[in-house]
């Protein structure tokens, strides 16, 4: 089961899909990069980020944290289990301001800081409002019981 809730565009030749998935049994809310493969598709990439439906509200709160933001640096944490987060911030590389969602692990020792994985996405600061708000189209669906079973397959999607 896939219903894409929103495609949002980050460049020419990529989108973020926002993503209700059944992985494994369970409902995801998946944040994926596409890039487009020609006129008739797009192909994902390894970077995103999902996370258990359960963790949605705390990933909304995380990005209109993000959309507010002005100072580089983490605005939120979402614990997934003792071994992974996600962190929500600004960033700067090679004078440019961006948005991040990505996935953290413990460092080598307990006292370690977190080191980022490969695992996350990238965008404009202009873009993050359009993500929190197709993560909160999906946690409407899921609230109001429109995605209950697997094995529907809806592509209809909003792209912005």
């Amino acid at each position: 089961m896939n219903r894409v809730i929103a495609k949002i565009k980050k460049s020419a030749a990529n989108e973020v899909w926002v993503v209700i998935t059944d992985f494994t049994g369970q409902l995801r809310l998946d944040l994926r990069e596409y890039f487009h493969t020609g006129p008739d598709g797009s192909h994902p990439t390894k970077k995103g980020v999902s996370i258990p439906t359960g963790e949605i509200r705390a990933l909304r709160d995380a990005l209109e944290a993000l959309s507010a933001a002005t100072d580089v640096g983490t605005v939120a944490n979402i614990n997934r289990n003792q071994r992974a987060e996600v962190q929500a911030g600004l960033r700067k590389f090679e004078g440019h301001t961006y948005a991040e969602l990505r996935i953290f692990i413990p460092g080598a020792t307990p006292d370690a800081p977190w080191r980022p994985t490969p695992k996350g996405i990238t965008l404009k600061p202009s873009l993050v409002p359009l993500l929190a708000e197709a993560v909160g189209e999906a946690e409407d669906l899921l609230n109001d019981g429109a995605i209950q079973t697997p094995g529907h397959i809806d592509s209809d999607a909003t792209t912005h």
